[in-house]
């Protein structure tokens, strides 16, 4: 009963703190401008900055003439990787996603 009664207070004591949390009020303006995903400077977890992430920030938050290459080359590996793939029987039948 003790443990109930403690675990009651510590929620309800712990629920008006998270109230006060604000709200994540981040835009995606780089993802807007390039078209490019978020992943193409940060990690998974989005705190983190990968290689192109860091690059970008050191070139005062500025593409490069080659990091406008990298990103291009990514959004086509991209592209390639959701397009479906054919074979001679869609070509044959009409694929109705070409």
């Amino acid at each position: 009963m003790h443990k109930k009664k403690l675990l009651l207070i510590i929620t309800l004591s712990l629920f008006p703190v998270l109230q006060m949390i604000p709200e994540a009020a981040a835009t995606p303006a780089f993802s807007r401008q390039t078209g490019a995903d978020c992943r193409s400077c940060h990690f998974m977890d989005m705190h983190g900055l990968n290689a192109f992430g860091r690059a970008f920030k050191q070139n005062a938050f500025n593409l490069s003439e080659h990091m406008k290459e990298q990103l291009q080359q990514q959004k086509q590996s991209e592209h390639e990787a959701k397009a479906p793939e054919h074979n001679e029987s869609d070509q044959e039948h009409g694929c109705a996603s070409c």
